[in-house]
């Protein structure tokens, strides 16, 4: 599931939309196999080099369960392209994945805004809910460099019962190369069970 806002390889600008930049996918279960790349659920907006006037939002929501058998990625890029300069973002950008069931990933489970050299005007939020999530590496990430701009808060949060990364565990929110931001950060891992780490837990 993809918006994209970028030049395509072009070299020319990046799009313009307007408005807001939506995905909202509202599902019982989803069972996916790996493509080629490995990657076998993707959910993003990829604004490298675009505008979007208002807020770009991923909502991936299930009722059920959700297994991935390859890489999972939730995603917004908001960097520069290489050739129309770095993307905007006039309002919100944001991510939420609400699970009522399980959250199963065989290899990476990538929840990432990446903003480098971009601007985002508000808040940069992801929010994660499920009863439990296994993954062989599990990485919620705001990663805001090359003097890209956050004009308010970025925030991450993650509910859940029990975290099993089989690897290791990366959630952070990362300011440079002369980054700034107009709020805050706010790092939340609310586990009501278990965190599990056979190699590294890094916050």
């Amino acid at each position: 599931f993809d918006i994209y806002n970028n030049d395509n390889g072009s070299g020319s600008s990046g799009g313009t939309i307007g408005t807001d930049a939506t995905i909202n996918v509202d599902v019982a279960n989803i069972s996916s196999g790996p493509e080629p790349d490995s990657n076998a659920l993707v959910v993003q907006i990829d604004n490298r080099g675009g505008s979007i006037g208002g807020s770009a939002s991923v909502n991936l929501s299930a009722s059920g369960a959700v297994n991935a058998q390859g890489n999972a990625i939730l995603q917004i890029l908001n960097f520069d392209d290489g050739g129309s300069g770095p993307g905007t973002i006039g309002g919100d950008a944001m991510i939420n994945f609400a699970v009522s069931g399980d959250i199963t990933v065989l290899t990476a489970a990538n929840f990432q805004i990446l903003n480098s050299a971009g601007t985002i005007g508000s808040d940069a939020t992801i929010n994660l809910t499920a009863a439990n999530i296994t993954a062989n590496s599990f990485n919620p990430l705001i990663q805001n460099a090359s003097g890209g701009t956050i004009g308010s808060d970025a925030t991450i949060t993650v509910n859940a019962a029990n975290i099993f990364p089989v690897v290791n565990l990366s959630s952070y929110v990362a300011h440079h190369d002369h980054a700034t931001i107009g709020g805050k950060d706010l790092l939340s891992l609310n586990i009501s069970g278990d965190l599990h780490s056979q190699r590294s837990a890094d916050f």
